[in-house]
Parts: structure tokens; C-alpha cells; sequence
């Protein structure tokens, strides 16, 4: 990990935060091994190696010592923390904590940390919860990913600081996955009336496994429920006999109500039955979810939390508001409608306590319809509802660019640009009939909404088109079959008296994609897409411009593994360009933007590229690239060119042969001995698949020029334009 950096924030008991931004040195991570990184020097248990131990305070004395941290064996605030971790190439591997980051805010926490002590005093740490199939750490910006060691059944022990200490530290959170299946909350009904009617309320719980069937006895329900009055009611139960068979699912019922024939009655376990004591009272029997706010969590029978869903906190000592509201859990026309959760390609469930999770049954395609409580309520309970889960191959919105106006006075209009990406590896989609909504909070505060259906747009597979408000100078490389003018299409929409080159507002947006039948599509925004509301964002735009006045575009976060986007309604999984290594230099309406627009750098491609570099020597230009992994992959050109916007020429006489299909990293060396003195080069790396496809995959600038003596020379003005 040498050169790679740790960004930190921390939030005091006396409000006082501090504020560090680290380079690490020499620290070596073998393969599904963990490291530490402390504070200082302490007791420990023999297993952890030392060779594994990186002391913050030894190697970086001047952030830890006490002038700058009061104390300095601190990393964590008392009330909140910020971690973010880069690699050496400036790329962003993970986040944790509850806090921004950002020195210019002074933020709270968005939700509170656990104790971190038990009532004993000893010190308790939090380990970091994985999903169980495919070994992903959740999200560590999110309170649910989480959980107190103290409340974990832990086979082995390991400590560093005090042996009393709980925790296991050196150990890899692998080694201590659950041994049960995975259980999660797949759907649920809340609205608890129908007219004058007492109706039931629902939940489905959904066993993940392929293979193992699962019985819920002895497993736990921990229930927080807020009702109309704003009053919080906390209930623990212990499940009895339910079996679920493997990829099967099961309801948990208030009440008994009219059901679906096909639903097996095996599998619905009456609370109202088997818990009476608690679900008698008049007023509650039929409600676990409050109409206000709820949290759900299922734990197994060793602690461990097999899932947790809601918008509280399911914390008894707190009496916090929702996160985000339900809503009414009714059609315009009453009829009763459950929340679907989403599912990735995997079919690993989104998280639970993230309103971008839960999609209302009336805005899907249903495969089968069933119900329970009344016959006219849509959802599909006791149904394996695959049509929900988000495919690889889904169209999402991929990257944005906002700022339509620049000059001194940003008078001068330039194209808005949203690029679209098809993820499928054989499918071509036509995106004529697809709908997209917009809605637009321009700078002066109005709200605009509109609706278009796309004409012909074809989307090739693992590649991009461009949504343009208006023609612009791009990049010569950028096909032209792939840029679908908006205003050209849709000109009665988008009239100049609404901005022709406003799609993005200033302030903030919303964007759905919606394929014909609804059962694909894509939203992203900081609104709510409302036409009935006149809402204020969510969250403030990412910096979309430079200092010296250059647009810069916003790209979003993939999941590295599954290449499924990340949420696009929230603000973390956006970022600007100029804080990103860009490997790709396009551009969509003016050359200085600064992006990648015709280009995913994130995407699962072919060949992963690690990284890829110029550098002078003696005998030339030295090229160097590594892969993290490769598919299919025949061989590599590499390409040059004086201009960044081409066109380049090959320069390798014969293919540099590839790996085929490997998920090893490799590196290769190419020595360009033909490169001129006093000459800027621009380099770009080919691959070639064995079918004869042929994928550009980056680019890169020679840092310097190539004196006439045979040394690389570099200037300051050189330095400022250097991307």
C-alpha cells in the first residue's frame, strides 16, 4: 500500500473535529489477509503478525502528535468519523463512517455510533458485515453494515490494546460469516385499512440459499414502530417453527385475512396467533410497521443480523425521526399496494434501510399477482419475485454534465450532455419507446417537469450513448451514431423559452429511464420527481466546474465486482471528474470539459485496467500497463498521436499478446523508440478479443517532452494543462 492515502475526520464529545490527509508508506496485505493500521504501540495478542501492523503515529508523527490531535491515539470521534481510503493511482476503494469528510462543512453524524464499551467497561469494536455469497462488504457509510462485536458469538478472540478487549482484530471478517442462510425481507404491505375495514399487515421473508432450506425457530424479531401520534413501540420476539425451502419465501401475517389459493399455508406464520400476548392490545394486533416510521431486524439464533430493513434506527434509547417517509401504501384510487425490495443480478438484496430499495408493486410488471387481506391488493406475496432483481445487462445512467453556460459571464451557451450505458455482453438494445422523465430546479428556483418517449437510440453492448441538448465539438473518436440530440427530436419539449440547453437544472434534478413494459429502468437525481411537489434537493451538487472556469462532469459509481451501479439518489455514489485519474480524455461540447463522455472507465469490460503509464528513458518511451483482469483477450495495440483529440496511429508492429481469460493481474512493457524530441505524445492502449473486436481502453499523456539531448524535460505551463 505504499503511496496509497487515508483521508480522516473526526467529531469530538466538545464538538471538536480534526481533519488529516495521510500518504501511507510500506504496508503489505497478502491475499485474504487484513492488516491494522493503529494509533500506537500496545499489547496484543502473538497471532497478529507485526509485519502486518502500520503505527499512524510512528510513521506520520506530524498529523498524530498532540498539537494537532489533542491526543494522539485518537483516529475515531467520540460522536462520528470519516474514512476514506485511495489507491496509489488516486482511485477511491472504500469509504466508512458517519460524517462528510469535507474540512468545509461542519456536518453531523448521520447516525450514531454504538457504544463503544460494554456495561463492564470493556472496550467492544465494530466489525464490518459482508454479503455471504459473493464476500462484498456492505456499505460502511451505513449504520446497518455495522455490528458490535459484544453482540457477535465469536469463535476465536484477538485483541490489541487491553486482553479484555472484545474484538478480532487480524482476523478476516470472512472467517467469521454466519452459518445459517441468508434470510432477508423481500416484500411488505403496510397500509392497515381498507375503507372502515381492519385489514392485515405483511411481511415476506425470502431464504437466499440455493440449496439449504431454513427453519426460523429460535431465530429473533426486533420490531420499532412509530404511529400517526409520533409515539415509539419496541417488541422482541422469538420466532417458532417456519420452513422455508431453499429460493423459497414465507409471509409473517398481523392477522389471518383472505388469501391467494396457490399460497402454501405451511409457510404463513400468524404474529397475532403465536405471540398474543404482545399483539392483543385493540389498537396494535394488526400492526407491526408503523404508518410513521419502522425498523425490522432478524438475527439468528447465535446474535448474528441475518437483515435489517426500515427508516429508524431500531435503537430503544433513541427517539429518532424516519429517514424517509413511507408513504400512503395506497394507489390514487385506494387500492391497497406492497414495497418489492431489489434485487441485483446476483440476486443479493439492496439495503433495506435505504428507501431506493423498495419499489412500489403498482409501478412493476408483475409476473404473478397474488394477495393477502384483500383480493383487490397488488404485490405478490409468497411469490420469488425475479423480475425485480437488477440485472448486469440493465441501461443506467452512467455519467453527467451540467453547467450550460460558460465564459466570464456565462453567457455563452454550451450542450448539457447524459450519457447512457448498456452493461449486457451480447445484447443490443434499441431504446426507441423508452421513456425518459425529467424534472429540473433551475438557478432561480423553478421547477419544470416533462416526459419524452425516445425515438430510435441503438445502445451496443458494453457500451454508450449520449442524451446532447445541443450540437457540439466532441471528440473525433466519439461515433456520431451514438449522440441523440434532444432538441432535435424534441423540439416541442424542449423550446427556447424553457433553455433548449437545460435538461440538468442547476440546483437539481431528476432523471427516470423506463423501458416500454416498465420492468427495466434507472432513476437518479437529488429530486423527487414529483410534478406535485415543489421539493428542495437532497443533497448539493459535487463540484461540476474548475477553478479556472472548465466544466467537469459527474460520474458514477459502479460496484467493482457485479458492475451494477450504485444509487443514483444518493450523493456519495457521484463523483466529479476533476477528483478522479481519468483514463479516457473525451469530451462533449467544448475541449477543456473535463470527462469521459462515450466512455465508462468503471464498466466490466473485457480486459480491467489497473493502470497505464508513459515515462521516458534512455532508449525511448517506456509504456507500462497491469491488468487486474482479463476476458477473452487476444493481445494490445498501442496507439500515439501529437494531439489529444487524435488521430492516432498504431505504432506496435505486432500484437502484444494477451493472457486469454485470467483473474490475475498482469503487467506488459512496450518501448516506443521512435518518439521525437521536444514532442508532446499522447498514448492509447488497444485490446483485441479473439473474436477481432477491438476496444480502446485508455489514454494517456507523456508527462514532459523529449529533449533533443535524450531527457525528459517538464515546464510549469506544461503542468497546469496536464489532465
Amino acid at each position: 500500500m505504499n503511496g496509497w492515502r487515508l483521508k480522516i475526520e473526526s467529531l469530538d464529545a466538545n464538538d471538536d473535529r480534526r481533519h488529516a490527509f495521510i500518504r501511507l508508506r510500506r504496508l503489505i496485505i497478502p491475499p485474504k489477509e487484513s492488516a491494522l493500521l493503529v494509533t500506537w504501540n500496545a499489547p496484543h495478542s502473538r497471532d497478529i503478525p507485526m509485519g502486518r501492523v502500520y503505527n499512524l503515529y510512528l510513521h506520520h508523527g506530524n498529523s498524530f502528535d498532540q498539537h494537532n490531535h489533542q491526543h494522539r491515539n485518537k483516529v475515531f470521534g467520540q460522536h462520528g468519523f470519516f474514512l476514506k481510503l485511495y489507491d496509489a493511482d488516486g482511485r477511491v476503494q472504500d469509504i466508512a463512517g458517519n460524517l462528510d469528510g469535507a474540512a468545509e462543512t461542519r456536518d453531523t453524524p448521520a447516525w450514531v455510533l454504538p457504544p463503544g464499551k460494554t456495561a463492564d467497561g470493556e472496550r467492544v469494536s465494530l466489525q464490518r458485515r459482508y454479503e455471504r455469497v459473493m464476500r462484498i462488504p456492505l456499505d460502511g457509510k451505513t449504520s446497518a453494515s455495522w455490528g458490535s462485536t459484544s453482540e457477535i458469538p465469536l469463535p476465536v478472540q484477538t485483541y490489541w490494546g487491553r486482553s479484555a478487549d472484545i474484538g478480532t482484530p487480524g482476523l478476516t471478517n470472512e472467517d467469521l460469516l454466519s452459518p445459517y442462510p441468508s434470510v432477508s425481507f423481500s416484500e411488505f404491505l403496510f397500509a392497515a385499512r381498507g375503507g372502515l375495514h381492519s385489514l392485515p399487515q405483511w411481511i415476506e421473508l425470502r431464504n437466499a440459499s440455493q440449496t439449504e432450506p431454513v427453519n426460523l425457530r429460535g431465530w429473533h424479531l426486533e420490531i420499532e414502530a412509530q404511529d400517526e401520534t409520533g409515539a415509539h413501540r419496541h417488541i422482541r420476539l422469538q420466532l417458532k417453527d417456519l420452513r422455508i425451502p431453499p429460493n423459497q419465501v414465507a409471509l409473517l401475517v398481523t392477522q389471518h385475512g383472505l388469501a391467494s389459493r396457490s399460497m402454501p399455508k405451511a409457510r404463513l406464520y400468524n404474529l397475532l396467533m403465536h405471540h398474543g400476548a404482545t399483539f392483543r392490545d385493540g389498537t396494535h394486533r394488526n400492526r407491526v410497521i408503523g404508518l410513521k416510521g419502522f425498523s425490522l431486524k432478524l438475527l439468528t439464533p447465535d446474535g448474528r443480523v441475518s437483515d435489517t430493513m426500515g427508516n429508524l434506527d431500531g435503537d430503544k434509547r433513541t427517539r429518532d425521526t424516519p429517514r424517509w417517509e413511507l408513504g400512503a401504501g395506497k394507489t390514487a384510487d385506494g387500492v391497497r399496494t406492497s414495497l418489492l425490495r431489489q434485487y441485483d443480478k446476483l440476486g443479493q438484496a439492496f439495503d433495506g434501510t435505504a428507501s431506493a430499495s423498495w419499489v412500489p408493486a403498482s409501478e412493476k410488471p408483475l409476473r404473478v399477482r397474488t394477495y393477502y387481506g384483500q383480493e383487490t391488493d397488488i404485490g405478490n406475496p409468497g411469490y420469488v419475485n425475479e423480475a425485480l432483481r437488477l440485472r448486469g445487462d440493465q441501461v443506467s445512467f452512467s455519467e453527467l454534465m451540467f453547467p450550460s453556460k460558460v465564459g466570464r459571464r456565462a453567457v455563452r451557451s454550451v450542450p448539457q450532455w447524459i450519457e447512457l450505458y448498456n452493461a449486457a455482453d451480447t445484447e443490443i438494445v434499441n431504446l426507441k419507446g423508452w421513456s425518459l422523465e425529467i424534472e429540473a430546479l433551475t438557478g432561480n428556483g423553478e421547477h419544470w417537469h416533462t416526459v419524452i418517449t425516445l425515438n430510435d437510440l441503438i445502445l451496443r453492448p458494453n457500451e454508450t450513448a449520449l442524451l446532447v441538448t445541443a450540437a457540439g465539438p466532441h471528440s473525433q473518436s466519439m461515433p456520431t451514431a451514438s449522440i441523440y440530440n434532444l432538441l432535435r427530436q424534441h423540439q416541442n419539449v424542449f423550446q427556447r423559452n424553457r433553455g433548449s440547453n437545460t435538461v440538468l437544472g442547476e440546483q437539481g434534478f431528476f432523471l427516470r429511464l423506463r423501458d416500454p413494459a416498465g420492468s427495466r429502468s434507472d432513476v437518479i437525481g437529488n429530486l423527487d420527481g414529483d410534478p406535485q411537489t415543489r421539493d428542495a434537493p437532497m443533497w448539493e451538487l459535487p463540484v461540476v466546474e474548475t477553478a479556472e472556469g472548465a466544466r467537469a462532469s459527474l460520474l458514477r459509481r459502479y460496484y467493482h465486482v457485479t458492475g451494477i451501479p450504485l444509487d443514483g439518489k444518493v450523493a456519495s455514489n457521484w463523483v466529479s471528474a476533476v477528483n478522479l485519474p481519468l483514463d479516457v480524455m473525451w469530451y462533449y461540447g467544448q475541449e477543456t470539459d473535463i470527462g469521459n463522455p462515450g466512455h465508462r472507465g468503471g464498466g466490466p469490460l473485457p480486459v480491467v485496467l489497473s493502470s497505464f503509464r508513459a515515462e521516458h528513458v534512455d532508449t525511448g518511451v517506456v509504456i507500462k500497463w497491469t491488468t487486474a483482469s482479463e476476458k477473452d483477450n487476444a493481445g494490445f495495440n498501442i496507439l500515439r498521436s501529437q494531439i489529444r483529440q487524435g488521430p492516432f496511429v498504431k505504432i506496435t508492429p505486432k500484437r502484444i499478446a494477451g493472457h486469454g481469460t485470467t483473474s490475475e493481474r498482469h503487467t506488459y512493457t512496450w518501448t516506443d523508440t521512435t518518439a521525437k524530441p521536444n514532442v508532446v505524445y499522447y498514448y492509447r492502449l488497444e485490446e483485441v478479443s479473439f473474436s477481432g473486436a477491438h476496444r480502446q481502453l485508455a489514454t494517456v499523456r507523456l508527462r514532459g517532452h523529449v529533449s533533443a539531448r535524450g531527457k525528459l524535460t517538464t515546464t510549469w505551463s506544461d503542468l497546469k494543462q496536464q489532465p
